[in-house]
């Protein structure tokens, strides 16, 4: 039966029952008649009942239009209960939002705001917490007697599902209070819950037994597991700021900064370069790294203290701890949920960086490397205090990354921008406008909250600061800070170039430094010592200021990108252009710059064997032309892609013959071949350090290598367990550490 054809039922049935209770005499109603008239107004109830609901069903939605001006409605009973109220607007708003006012009753309905303007929803007494439909959207409300709330906040669902989630695999998860994406995981990685929260994450191993950098790495970590490219402030939490900051009054995951910035740098931006990233440990018979549960385990040599090994023995890795003072640890008051985001490793001397932004340091002291005001060694890691008001520590720099304790000293990039530094000062090379020692960190005062990258070469130290300019001081023999002379220089001195620098990088060891600088421009600029031709100005003359290497970046795509200095007094050099290519040149006795042959070059030669390389690094270096065991380990990518996501790497290798070679070989080697790695990480690898140093017949070089699924390889000399193993003997097959 059609609607229609019930209410004309009803209709009739109505008047009939009128007609019969009005009539009289002989038209009166009988008895039969009222039965009818009972049955009747029974039937009447509920079909009036459903034509009610039908009504109500087949209503359209409330329209309520209101004018420009209009800052406040009221909602009667009737409007709310069409289901859907629309607000409309014939002109201009020129009122910045709508307040209405709805009945306090219990009801549920949908308001579809088409003003330009939001609506608050209240009841005459709701005073605070209304809900909000945004202008142009829809929201759904309700009210339990006394206030108006949000049954689902529509808008901000379908605005958190269509703005968080951007790319296949994203969810949708709730972080800190607010809607967020957590992206994809990558290959091996499943969905566990960590501190409270979903997180993708590598199984198969506890999280304390993957390591998640090497010692003396200069890129950070976001508690996510992404790479921290330096100019993005990140909370402990994870979150980050929508704009990159250079610097910050409070403890962040940064250390290195990626060069990123397309307007400045237009050829080295977005390439995979990072202004610093992994440094030589050069340790004494050992190393270190960083575990992905933020903790750090070190190994080795003993000597002077450096492992933090109270009672001095040589260990495999081992996880040492810390101490607040001279003979306690950590007090309870100070201990909270700190991690490690650093190791620095110096010959004798070793330092851990927290994530709140305190150095503990243990080992070699006699210039007061450990910062503590004396000069004797200790064995065990203390933290070093800072003066007040100093701020965090970003990170850790040193002099000696390619050399012994002599004249070692520390710096610390401070996360606002200032430079702190102590130790050894015999060459002015702690920058303060002297050469005397400084026994605890002092504040180079020549900066001011305006550095973004420190590094060091032999005793001659570099900056860049955050307007990219280069700054030099320390030893000057060979000319190697770049002002004109070769006089020692007490104070940082402005070098220039020219234009910006988009990355510095100094080799030294010792005496003998030499620089190089990428211009902005894709120029590459070099000074210092040159007596194997390691400039690239074919000569072998030293440079006292900043030279143009005239066979790179003069040309479309022969633009550098990339610069890597190794070598120490033998220095050499490999470079990167913007179409893929690599060259190297400098010294080459032994066939370390994979040439193939063993003639050093003075100027930049094309080397065919390499591709996309994310890092080029020395193994082995010598104060003695007698003893010569320059090596070089090459991480190498087949495209710029993998270069950029440090993914898909091999280690290649070339020079002296022996151990640190790993692979296969007789005699030296001046063509870099793939080490071997056990499957299935062949081809997985991420980033690449050496450690070790000598200056006769004996030396301790090795290597170590990080993939992807963060398992470490060693292989090279072993002593003193540097090798991370029982087993004290040599490898040329790399092994996997046991780290526990």
């Amino acid at each position: 039966m059609s609607t229609n054809s019930l209410k004309e039922l009803v209709d009739a049935i109505k008047t009939r029952g009128k007609t019969l209770a009005a009539d009289t005499g002989a038209s009166a109603a009988t008895s039969r008649d009222l039965v009818y008239l009972s049955t009747a107004a029974e039937r009447l109830f509920g079909a009036d009942a459903m034509l009610s609901m039908i009504n109500e069903a087949s209503k359209p939605a409330e329209v309520v239009t209101v004018s420009s001006t209009t800052t406040a409605y009221t909602l009667t009973d009737e409007q709310v209960s069409r289901t859907v109220v629309k607000f409309l607007i014939g002109v201009a708003m020129t009122s910045t939002e709508v307040e209405v006012t709805a009945p306090t009753k219990g009801v549920a309905f949908v308001i579809d705001n088409s003003l330009p303007v939001p609506i608050k929803v209240r009841t005459l007494g709701q005073t605070s917490n209304m809900p909000t439909i945004a202008a142009n959207s829809v929201g759904w409300v309700f009210c339990d007697g006394t206030f108006y709330d949000h049954v689902i906040d529509t808008a901000a669902v379908a605005a958190a599902a269509t703005t968080a989630l951007t790319t296949d695999g994203d969810m949708l998860i709730r972080a800190s209070g607010a809607n967020a994406r957590l992206p994809i995981g990558s290959n091996s990685e499943y969905l566990v819950v960590d501190n409270g929260a979903p997180k993708w994450k590598r199984t198969g191993f506890r999280p304390h037994t993957r390591v998640a950098s090497m010692a003396n790495h200069y890129v950070g970590r976001n508690p996510d597991d992404t790479w921290n490219k330096g100019g993005e402030y990140t909370e402990a939490d994870g979150t980050k700021n929508a704009t990159p900051t250079t610097i910050s009054t409070v403890a962040t995951h940064r250390l290195g900064n990626y060069i990123e910035d397309t307007t400045t740098f237009p050829f080295a931006a977005n390439k995979g370069t990072w202004d610093i990233d992994q440094e030589p440990m050069n340790a004494d018979q050992g190393a270190a790294v960083v575990t992905e549960d933020g903790g750090f385990m070190i190994w080795g040599a003993a000597t002077s203290g450096r492992t933090g090994s109270i009672n001095a023995r040589n260990r495999t890795p081992f996880r040492p701890s810390l101490h607040n003072s001279l003979t306690g640890g950590i007090p309870l008051a100070d201990v909270t949920n700190f991690k490690i985001k650093q190791v620095v490793l110096m010959y004798d001397t070793s330092y851990v960086v927290t994530t709140e932004g305190d150095v503990y340091a243990s080992g070699f002291n006699t210039q007061s490397q450990l910062g503590d005001g004396g000069t004797s060694a200790r064995a065990f890691f203390r933290k070093i205090a800072f003066p007040s008001g100093a701020g965090p520590v970003r990170y850790i720099q040193t002099t000696q990354h390619e050399a012994d304790n002599s004249t070692s000293a520390a710096f610390a990039l401070m996360e606002d921008g200032d430079v702190y530094s102590w130790g050894d000062n015999g060459y002015g090379h702690l920058g303060h406008g002297d050469n005397t020692n400084r026994l605890t960190p002092t504040k180079m005062i020549a900066f001011d909250q305006n550095v973004r990258m420190i590094s060091g070469g032999g005793r001659t130290m570099g900056a860049l600061t955050i307007d990219h300019k280069i700054f030099m001081w320390g030893e000057n023999n060979e000319g190697q800070v770049g002002n004109g002379s070769t006089t020692d220089v007490y104070t940082p001195t402005e070098i220039s170039i020219g234009g910006s620098c988009a990355k510095l990088k100094l080799s030294g060891q010792g005496g003998s430094c030499h620089c190089h600088a990428i211009r902005a421009d894709g120029k590459l600029y070099g000074w210092g010592g040159n007596g194997y031709g390691q400039i690239g100005d074919n000569s072998t003359t030293d440079r006292t200021t900043p030279t143009l290497i005239s066979t790179l970046g003069q040309s479309t795509g022969f633009e550098v990108i990339d610069i890597w200095g190794m070598g120490g007094e033998f220095g050499f050099n490999y470079a990167l252009t913007d179409n893929g290519n690599v060259y190297s040149w400098g010294h080459n006795t032994v066939g370390n710059l994979g040439v193939g042959d063993n003639v050093n070059k003075l100027v930049p030669t094309l080397n065919n064997n390499i591709t996309w390389p994310s890092q080029c690094i020395g193994v082995g270096k010598s104060t003695s032309a007698s003893y010569l065991y320059q090596r070089t380990a090459i991480m190498s990518h087949a495209n710029l892609a993998d270069r950029i996501a440090r993914q898909n790497g091999i280690v290649l290798t070339c020079g002296y013959a022996g151990e640190p070679l790993g692979r296969p070989h007789s005699g030296n080697q001046n063509v870099p071949q793939p080490i071997g790695i056990a499957p299935p990480m062949q081809g997985k690898l991420q980033w690449l350090t050496v450690s070790g140093y000598h200056t006769g017949a004996t030396n301790s070089n090795f290597c170590m290598a990080l993939d992807e699924e963060g398992i470490m390889h060693m292989w090279g000399l072993g002593s003193a367990y540097s090798s991370g193993r029982v087993y004290n003997g040599s490898d040329t097959t790399p092994w996997q550490p046991m780290i526990l």
